[in-house]
């Protein structure tokens, strides 16, 4: 009997270590100029196009130049994780789950790379200090839905 299980154990540490190390490469669709990523032209961010992509990546320029309300419409809509870059002094979920604009959105030491991806955010910095936290829900509360 135990050299059965052993014998099992044996054999799955051997399947386990023969099975592939790499994984593929992510695609992430840019919308906006962020170094090296190609930027991918769609117009509507809600297209089927982005289906062929992981993730979204937008830069505050982009954001910037576009019409916000619209943008937020569809990048709620969005079942996939979107990157924000660029965006330092600026909070993303703020800018997605509020209707105040990206320039009425300051938030210090939030972090260059932030990501939503179904309601959560996550921060390339997570640190954030209570005075910039304080700032950011008095903003929001101003806001009237």
């Amino acid at each position: 009997m135990k050299r059965s299980i052993f014998m099992v154990a044996l054999m799955a540490i051997i399947l386990t270590a023969c099975a592939p190390t790499e994984t593929g490469t992510p695609r992430i669709a840019s919308l906006g100029s962020y170094q090296d990523v190609p930027t991918t032209e769609i117009q509507d961010v809600g297209a089927d196009d982005l289906k062929q992509y992981d993730a979204l990546l937008i830069t505050k320029d982009y954001i910037e130049m576009s019409d916000q309300e619209q943008l937020k419409k569809q990048l709620n809509k969005l079942d996939m994780p979107i990157l924000f870059s660029d965006f330092d002094a600026k909070s993303a979920p703020a800018f997605l789950t509020t209707d105040l604009p990206l320039a009425d959105i300051d938030m210090p030491g939030r972090g260059e790379i932030q990501m939503m991806h179904k309601g959560a955010a996550f921060f390339a910095i997570p640190d954030t200090s209570k005075e910039a936290l304080h700032e950011l829900y008095e903003k929001i509360a101003r806001i009237s839905k």
